[in-house]
């Protein structure tokens, strides 16, 4: 089962169903400037949702954690 790899301060978890409704059913390219834990990514990708997602955040380590694990996967 697919979820955010870190509990994230601000984290959306509680909030994913009410998000998800408010949100268009496909995306073409969805941006997550700030993506901390990545609970709304994840969600996204588990409906199927995305086709393609950009995700950034200022915490270097964080990404440097999806960074490992994008090149593990692949």
């Amino acid at each position: 089962m697919l979820k955010p790899l870190v509990k994230w301060a601000g984290g959306k978890r509680q909030l994913l169903s009410e998000l998800v409704d408010r949100l268009p059913k496909k995306w073409e390219t969805y941006y997550e400037p700030f993506v901390g834990g990545g609970a709304l990514l994840i969600e996204l990708y588990k409906r199927r949702m995305l086709k393609s997602a950009v995700i950034s955040d200022l915490n270097e380590e964080l990404i440097n954690l999806y960074n490992v694990c994008q090149k593990l996967s692949s």
